[in-house]
């Protein structure tokens, strides 16, 4: 649902600007906006927001999501903090803080990054006319890398493991949420026991390929989702890129999908 710029896009002084949408076959779109800005040479700030909404359910289900980044190198190294915020239909919210550590080289690019989320959970009990609040934290740790294999081609794969401070699925009335779950899009699908992904990339001049695959595992219905997506970048003038996504989701809870994404990005110098 995020949609991230990356700072590849620039060099030394600079902005990089995205516009972002999508769109998937369980009555679920999404819209997000971020911003990349350099403030110096070696450093950049990056923020971003977003918002889904899935239909289906009564009334249907609104999505929120914001994220703050700071990201400073130092030759071949770096270090990456954040903090996000997500909404999820006022029965899921979350506060993210985290961290990453990274090297870099031409050839690669490894970080090992890090993750503290605290939850406020509403569960809705059919003998209860109020909703119970659970809180509860989770832990995250995880590695993302990527290897140059030629003038052309690269591969990327990363994964994040969670370790959750309760049992939420021991929760009385914790299967009543299985329907915030229906679409990818919605914020429930990002409380995870666990996800990770791996793909490579292809580059034709300054257009580019690349397919990967993803499997995440909800930590609410323990439902597991298999995902292959495809994605084109090209540019579209001296300043802007568009890049199209198309994924195809098997997942436990929601079933067959397919989800369709196009974002724009907009860069400069300042």
């Amino acid at each position: 649902m995020l949609l991230s710029c990356s700072t590849a896009h620039g060099a030394g002084d600079g902005f990089v600007v995205g516009l972002g949408a999508e769109l998937d076959t369980e009555e679920g779109r999404a819209l997000s906006a971020a911003l990349d800005i350099a403030a110096g040479s070696k450093t950049w700030v990056s923020a971003a927001v977003a918002h889904s909404h899935s239909d289906g359910f009564a009334g249907g289900v609104e999505s929120r999501y914001a994220v703050l980044e700071l990201d400073r190198s130092f030759s071949s190294a770096g270090i990456r903090i954040g903090a996000a915020y997500r909404d999820n239909a006022d029965v899921l919210d979350s506060i993210d803080l985290r961290a990453s550590i990274y090297l870099r080289q031409d050839a690669y690019r490894l970080s090992v990054d890090l993750e503290r989320r605290d939850f406020d959970l509403a569960l809705q009990s059919p003998l209860q006319p109020e909703a119970r609040t659970i809180d509860f934290t989770a832990d995250g740790i995880g590695l993302t890398g990527s290897l140059r294999t030629g003038k052309r081609t690269s591969f990327f794969a990363g994964g994040m493991w969670y370790d959750y401070s309760r049992n939420i699925r021991l929760q009385q009335d914790i299967e009543s949420l299985r329907y915030l779950s229906r679409s990818r899009l919605t914020l429930m699908n990002g409380l995870l026991d666990n996800r990770w992904h791996a793909g490579m990339e292809i580059e034709f001049g300054l257009k580019s390929l690349d397919v990967g695959f993803s499997r995440w595992q909800t930590a609410v219905g323990h439902g597991r989702v298999d995902s292959i997506s495809i994605g084109f970048l090209m540019p579209l003038g001296k300043t802007s890129d568009i890049e199209f996504r198309l994924a195809f989701d098997d997942s436990a809870n929601y079933g067959n999908s397919s989800v369709f994404s196009v974002f724009g990005y907009f860069f400069g110098g300042l």
